[in-house]
């Protein structure tokens, strides 16, 4: 999994991070709350018979659980 953070990771509270760790590293498995959004796009209309005709964008979007997905 990649997770590309959205601010810096200096704002992430350390003690928080510290807890997460240790509950990880001894066997919890703490949940995270995430959404994933499917956009489909596609022209309304198109010359001729093009070979691709819709595009597809997955998105996954972690809301909360952040402190949980750095150990």
């Amino acid at each position: 999994m990649l997770i590309i953070p959205m601010f810096p990771l200096s704002w992430l509270a350390r003690e928080r991070l510290i807890y997460y760790e240790h509950e990880i590293t001894h066997g919890k498995q703490p949940t995270a709350f995430t959404l994933s959004v499917l956009d489909i796009k596609q022209p309304v209309v198109w010359n001729g018979d093009p070979e691709i005709t819709e595009h597809w964008c997955l998105a996954h979007y972690l809301l909360d659980g952040h402190h949980k997905t750095f150990y």
